[in-house]
């Protein structure tokens, strides 16, 4: 296997792991990012944090299970989605405490959100352009790798999450500094 196409299965994974968990955080934790929601303006009957932690899991779940270049692009324009909504929150300075991205855990826009939100886009950009094998497919080539592989992507996406308040915090102060 190519190098590029390894790297891009990896960031399929991550990109993929990364939507489902903060997915499932929105689905705990709904009323979380309702507030961006409403800057949005998005009318009150669709602003539910639980139906966009839904659209998050299908996402990239499917993406991940099948590795289709169409579903990874799609990953890739929801990460610069995010990416603009948060520069956007910066830009006209609005007062929001949580962008709601990681459930009941605050993690305040800044400008970290918005660049880990674009390494995203580009991680996924590369995966749909390199197009890696599925799931499926890869499982049996990791042979005992898998198992450190698993535990690897799930301590980054945890690592992620819970870094992403104190770290958001910190560079929001050092700016005012």
């Amino acid at each position: 296997m190519a190098i590029e196409t390894a790297i891009a299965w990896v960031s399929l994974v991550l990109a993929s792991g990364l939507l489902i968990a903060t997915g499932a955080s929105k689905i705990l934790s709904p009323a979380a990012s309702e507030p961006l929601l409403a800057v949005l303006r998005i009318p009150a009957a669709f602003r539910s944090g639980r139906a966009l932690g839904v659209i998050e899991i299908c996402l990239g779940s499917a993406a991940l299970i099948t590795a289709d270049q169409r579903l990874i692009a799609a990953e890739a324009v929801a990460f610069t989605i995010f990416a603009a909504v948060l520069a956007y929150v910066l830009a006209a300075r609005v007062p929001l405490s949580s962008c709601g991205c990681a459930g009941a855990r605050d993690t305040p826009p800044s400008l970290l959100h918005v660049g880990l939100n674009l390494a995203a886009a580009g991680a996924t950009t590369f995966a749909a352009i390199e197009s890696p094998p599925t799931l499926i497919e890869m499982w049996p080539k990791l042979d005992l790798l898998g198992v450190p592989l698993v535990i690897g992507v799930a301590t980054a996406i945890a690592l992620w999450l819970v870094a992403m308040g104190p770290l958001a915090e910190l560079t929001i102060v050092l700016a005012h500094a």
